[in-house]
């Protein structure tokens, strides 16, 4: 029941640029981030102290979270 066409997927990484950003597209509290930082999440920080700046990349992020949880 083909139609001859084939259909391809292409994905365009989601950028989270801001400790703000990666919070609320994962409904959890600047302290969790911190804290996903510190146990090797693919969290990028730039900078120290207040200025720290944070960056992920959404499914890079949601992959982590998953293996931390045990879910395959």
């Amino acid at each position: 029941m083909g139609t001859g066409r084939e259909t391809q997927v292409v994905y365009a990484p989601r950028l989270l640029n801001s400790l703000t950003e990666i919070c609320e597209a994962f409904h959890v509290s600047a302290y969790t981030v911190r804290r996903w930082a510190a146990q090797q999440a693919p969290i990028v920080m730039e900078g120290e102290g207040p200025k720290r700046r944070y960056s992920a990349e959404l499914l890079d992020l949601h992959a982590w979270r998953k293996r931390q949880s045990g879910v395959a």
